[in-house]
């Protein structure tokens, strides 16, 4: 069987209420200080990196993961992740299901998966309130979520190498608060700017300038965490024009900078 029948298979196998679908866990959270520890789980897991990030293995090999980043780990798998040293806080949306077929091959890490986080939030909702008719809504969210997954996935090859992957976050992470400009980034990383963008949107799914956005807004929103002054940690960002900064913080982190300074806890659930 090639990969486009298993593909079809998985896809109609989460359609079909003749095959059980059974999700244990679908939440955000907000965490400070996570450590998961080696865990075999029965269920597959699916997570979305909101803020912060994570390191660890799975079936032994090293993974990193950021702002926008998707982890997928089938039932079975080992894992050992846990919270970043150097972030204060890791944020996500955490989907842990069983269903009774084998799932296609995915890579355990999809970069610049963003974009399933309307999915997962409506997986979350028809989860959560256990309405009547939720079974085939949240199969038909399932099937949407995978056929993203799978797109995501395919995008990434011909993309950035996983080295120059590790060099990029290194070269942005040295200074949390610089604005590169990616014509830089591609000189120091040996690509022409041309190059890098194409390689980029290849891998994230993204313009080097949205992606920048996002990781600047994450470690903004971890330095609100022992901050009180929204404009202090704007301007230390770069950002001499407030409502801009709210803006981008907004789209981001879903919600303004005030109201997510202003929150405990802007996640809920239990891990």
């Amino acid at each position: 069987m090639d990969e486009d029948e298993r593909w079809t298979g998985w896809l109609a196998a989460l359609a079909d209420p003749a095959c059980p679908v059974d999700i244990q866990l679908c939440a955000r959270y907000r965490q400070i200080g996570w450590d998961m520890g080696r865990r075999v789980l029965s269920e597959h897991m699916l997570h979305l990196v909101h803020g912060g990030g994570q390191v660890g293995s799975v079936a032994g090999r090293s993974i990193r993961t950021g702002p926008g980043d998707a982890l997928w780990v089938p039932a079975g798998t080992e894992q050992v992740l846990r919270q970043r040293d150097d972030l204060r806080w890791f944020a996500k949306a955490n989907l842990r299901f069983t269903i009774a077929t084998e799932p296609p091959p995915l890579p355990t890490v999809v970069r610049g998966a963003a974009g399933i986080a309307g999915h997962l939030e409506g997986l979350r909702r028809e989860w959560a309130a256990r309405q009547p008719d939720r079974e085939p809504r949240l199969r038909a969210l399932l099937v949407l979520l995978f056929s993203e997954l799978r797109r995501l996935a395919a995008r990434e090859a011909g993309g950035l190498d996983a080295a120059t992957q590790a060099r990029l976050l290194e070269l942005v992470e040295r200074d949390a608060a610089a604005r590169p400009h990616p014509a830089s980034l591609a000189q120091q990383l040996g690509l022409s700017p041309t190059w890098f963008s194409r390689l980029f949107r290849r891998t994230y799914g993204c313009s080097p300038r949205s992606w920048l956005v996002r990781q600047r807004i994450a470690r903004a929103a971890e330095r609100l965490e022992s901050s009180g002054k929204v404009g202090e940690v704007a301007q230390a960002f770069g950002y001499a024009d407030l409502f801009l900064f709210s803006r981008q913080f907004r789209m981001v982190m879903g919600c303004s900078p005030r109201v997510w300074r202003g929150r405990s806890r802007v996640f809920s659930g239990r891990s």
